[in-house]
């Protein structure tokens, strides 16, 4: 587990919920690798603090049509009590290749796809291809920032039917915060510089699915793909 790179409180959480008791916490495991398995203290999670430029930022003004403001999201968006709003980002490499990302608010499920530009048609085409094969009600609405890639949201809804967009205020990415938080996970494979061009479907297909699969607290120590997988069963019943 550890060297899937979970965290102890993870591994932790998942042996108790497979054994339907409390087994061993999270400390134990700390102190059982730093006493006697130092080898997996590399395999650890380490947060490091990131600095932001200091300074004014010059705003871009940027039109993006049928724009609808976060604060008008639904509640239920909002406080995560009903599935199937999404979040929605591109990470940037080096060179023209992009990577959409996009997740699900509730169960964190998170889909990568490599573009090979970040226009806005070519966005819009990724996120459809995400979308599209599910059922209406596991696709109610996505949050965007104010990029560019992000002006044919409109078109993207009107293929899809009742799918809504929401956006960020300008410059507060945080409040998309978990896609932010799917995306640093990402980057622990693609760090930044990282060219784009050099990665095969399969291994942008394999990081998706380590996130995925992945036990996560707040889903009660259930992955991402289990809590999606559950809803997807519930409405085919």
């Amino acid at each position: 587990m550890i060297m899937d790179g979970w965290s102890p409180e993870i591994a932790a959480g998942r042996i108790n919920v497979e054994a339907r008791r409390h087994v061993i916490s999270h400390e134990a495991i700390y102190q059982w690798i730093y006493a006697e398995a130092p080898h997996l203290a590399e395999y650890l999670l380490r947060h490091h603090s990131r600095r932001r430029p200091k300074g004014p930022r010059r705003a871009k003004r940027v039109v993006i049509p049928q724009r609808i403001p976060l604060d008008q999201r639904p509640a239920q968006a909002n406080d995560r009590t009903q599935p199937g709003h999404w979040e929605s980002d591109l990470m940037i490499g080096e060179g023209r290749v992009v990577i959409q990302s996009s997740v699900e608010r509730v169960s964190r499920k998170t889909h990568l796809r490599r573009v090979p530009d970040k226009t806005a048609a070519q966005s819009r085409k990724a996120l459809q291809g995400v979308l599209a094969p599910l059922p209406q009600e596991l696709r109610l609405s996505m949050t965007y920032d104010n990029g560019t890639e992000n002006a044919e949201h409109h078109l993207l809804n009107q293929s899809l039917p009742g799918l809504m967009s929401f956006f960020c205020d300008a410059y507060k990415s945080w409040q998309k915060g978990s896609i932010e938080n799917r995306n640093g996970l990402v980057r622990r494979f693609l760090p930044k510089g990282t060219r784009f061009e050099d990665l095969t479907d399969e291994q942008i297909q394999a990081i998706e699915d380590w996130i995925n699969n992945r036990p996560m607290k707040c889903l009660g120590f259930q992955t991402p793909n289990e809590v999606f997988a559950s809803w997807l069963g519930a409405l085919a019943a």
